[in-house]
């Protein structure tokens, strides 16, 4: 039985980060498409720069939440996450 948990919390932890990473990239090409149809508009890049940013900062708090999350289930006896 678990084998089964670990198994489960394994996979669904692997889902959630790859989903994530998978939006945190739609951002960036999303911010970088503003960025690069602005016309010169320094609003328009002002917010393709912004998207940009925080798409590599969530990408950052995505492998930091997943590495405390592997830590911590190594440390209860549950083996590497993701």
């Amino acid at each position: 039985m678990d084998a089964n948990i670990n198994t489960l919390f394994n996979n669904l932890t692997t889902d959630i980060r790859n989903v994530s990473v998978a939006v945190c990239g739609f951002a960036f090409v999303w911010g970088a498409t503003i960025y690069g149809t602005s016309a010169r508009s320094p609003h328009q890049m002002e917010m393709g720069k912004t998207a940009m940013k925080a798409s590599l900062v969530g990408v950052a708090a995505i492998v930091l939440a997943a590495t405390l999350v592997g830590m911590v289930f190594s440390a209860l006896g549950g083996g590497a996450a993701g």
